[in-house]
């Protein structure tokens, strides 16, 4: 015999293409946890890199207590004052942690970071090298800096046209011949000896991108684009940080939120994966922006030190 379903187990779901009813037989789920939920990780950082790495887990659920030096704390603190008199640089990569005042040089404070690191799941530092140690193994040089250009193939990399900048990436020698005619409209190019190889253009990077960057700079991004694309030449808009803002499927898909600063309130994007809050699925944890020890009291007396 069928038994009547409560109505508080009847979900309603919308589709663009029609509406139904799903009819569950057992309770919904409990809350997912999160990947990283009890984790917990005391973190020595500065600036963008570290912050930025341990961020992740924050968001992934783990406990990131941010060890700071008073009184200036992370130095990103001060970096600009763009977000409520705060740093754009620190809330971006900030939220979700605590902070905790010490100063290692200091005899008791070297003695609460070594408990704190005693009882910890995961200890992070920056590495102060800007490139690994054996990158240079044996005397070899270190890498040249290219930005987002390839450093072994060229044309690939960011163009500036009239109203901004493209990204193409030319990977044969087809492509550099229909590019010359069919994107540059200098077919001469193609027999220039200067280009004759990948090795040739990029030994003469600087001008060719000179001469790329003429043509660009009469057409506007868009038409940029439709051009590789009719020559099959792989492309991309670059897009810029004020495009981020603006983003319609952002704000369609709800992947805007707020977190907490010692200011107020400011927007914040969820991390990929996770789903906004009131939906079904797993949320990501979105802890407000520390200010400088603000949970020293709280850690403190958690070690005993209170």
């Amino acid at each position: 015999m069928l038994r009547p379903i409560p109505a508080r187990h009847l979900v309603r779901t919308n589709s663009p293409f029609h509406q139904t009813i799903r009819l569950l037989s057992t309770p919904p789920p409990p809350p997912q946890s999160r990947p990283l939920d009890g984790i917990t990780v005391v973190s020595l950082e500065q600036a963008i890199a570290a912050p930025f790495c341990t961020r992740q887990l924050a968001d992934l659920g783990a406990r990131v207590i941010k060890v700071e030096r008073p009184p200036t704390g992370d130095f990103a603190r001060a970096y600009d004052t763009r977000v409520k008199g705060l740093s754009s640089h620190f809330v971006w990569t900030n939220r979700g942690k605590e902070s905790l005042a010490l100063d290692l040089k200091n005899t008791h404070d070297l003695t609460v970071l070594k408990k704190l690191v005693g009882k910890a799941d995961v200890l992070s530092m920056v590495e102060w090298m800007g490139f690994p140690l054996y990158y240079t193994y044996a005397g070899a040089p270190g890498p040249q800096l290219s930005g987002a250009a390839h450093a072994a193939i060229y044309p690939y990399g960011p163009f500036k046209t009239r109203d901004g900048e493209v990204m193409l990436g030319l990977q044969n020698e087809r492509e550099w011949t229909r590019s010359c005619g069919g994107v540059l409209g200098c077919p001469e190019l193609a027999s220039d000896a200067r280009f004759a190889s990948n090795a040739l253009r990029v030994k003469n990077r600087d001008a060719l991108k000179v001469i790329i960057e003429e043509v660009f700079g009469s057409y506007s991004a868009q038409e940029v684009l439709a051009r590789l694309d009719e020559a099959e030449i792989s492309n991309a808009r670059v897009n810029d940080m004020q495009g981020v803002w603006r983003h319609p499927q952002l704000e369609a898909r709800k992947r805007w939120t707020q977190v907490r600063t010692e200011k107020g309130m400011v927007p914040a994007l969820l991390p990929p994966g996770f789903v906004p809050e009131g939906e079904e699925g797993l949320s990501a944890r979105m802890d407000g922006v520390p200010a400088l020890g603000e949970h020293n009291e709280k850690i403190l007396k958690e070690l005993g030190e209170v």
